[in-house]
């Protein structure tokens, strides 16, 4: 399967709507969470990723949740609701985050909290073994889908439309509500 093939796959997932409900949100990184706890168990970086993930999900809800705005429509005061809408599907470009797991596993959490699906480029290291090990173990190719740096299709993923580019160690934030809202946009 091309990379553009994949793309068009994790549009059709996420205009489908599975991504949007909070309740999955939270089942999904509860499932990543027992992924990690298996496979990562004993790595000193685990524990810093549980915790975000426990994070999160503790919050996800309030994060979530769309408050009430007052929208005039006509001549009317009619209560409205906005949130953070998540942007679609994000590139997690983790290539040059060297043998860090969790710079590669942050923002993905981020992602999947703010309600995206992902394609995680995966550095050629232990820890981009493991990470891809762990994301391939978890999630189907339309949700969160990895792709290998030395892979012949990772050269094509810069020319694709992601509707959000996230390179690791770029100083966006990648973790806690910084992070799921940076994966997101605000509704007015």
């Amino acid at each position: 399967m091309t990379v553009s093939e994949l793309l068009d796959r994790q549009r059709s997932f996420y205009e489908s709507g599975n991504t949007l409900d909070t309740r999955s949100r939270r089942a999904m990184l509860q499932i990543l969470a027992n992924t990690l706890k298996e496979k990562a168990g004993d790595n000193p970086e685990a524990g810093v990723i549980l915790n975000a993930i426990a994070e999160v999900r503790k919050h996800l809800y309030k994060w979530t949740g769309t408050g009430r705005l007052r929208l005039l429509l006509s001549l009317f005061a009619r209560p409205g609701k906005g949130g953070p809408i998540p942007y679609g599907c994000a590139l997690v470009d983790a290539s040059g985050s060297g043998d860090s797991l969790s710079s590669i596993m942050l923002p993905l959490v981020s992602a999947l909290a703010a309600g995206n699906t992902a394609v995680v480029l995966i550095p050629d290291s232990p820890a981009g073994r493991l990470a891809g090990s762990i994301i391939d173990d978890t999630f189907t190719d339309d949700f969160v889908a990895t792709v290998p740096v030395y892979d012949v299709a990772a050269g094509d993923l810069d020319s694709l439309d992601f509707s959000l580019v996230h390179v690791c160690g770029s100083g966006m934030p990648s973790s806690g509500h910084e992070g799921s809202l940076a994966f997101s946009s605000l509704s007015e």
